[in-house]
């Protein structure tokens, strides 16, 4: 946490319960997203009431999102390696 009372990263997660994938993004310095095997374009989940896009080849399936907000959770927010990671853009 940084002197202001925020946290210094923060982990989003988008989940299609249909489909069984997500895909999550890491704000820490930099922007990333994980790195999907399949390309279903981009993906638009709901976040706190909002649309939030998620980078094409993103979506993992969701017990690798599952897995990975647990490493993220028990690793003190450290980024989970469970998972690959690519740099946010589009």
């Amino acid at each position: 946490m940084m002197s202001s009372g925020y946290w210094d990263h923060e982990l989003a997660v988008g989940v299609d319960r249909v489909a069984q994938m997500g895909a999550l993004t890491l704000s820490v310095d930099d922007g990333y997203v994980s790195k999907g095997s399949m390309d279903r374009g981009i993906g638009e989940y709901m976040l706190l009431g909002h649309v939030r896009e998620f980078m094409p080849g993103s979506e993992i399936p969701i017990e690798l999102v599952r897995r990975a907000v647990k490493e993220f959770l028990s690793g003190g927010g450290r980024i989970p390696t469970c998972i690959e990671w690519q740099a946010e853009g589009f």
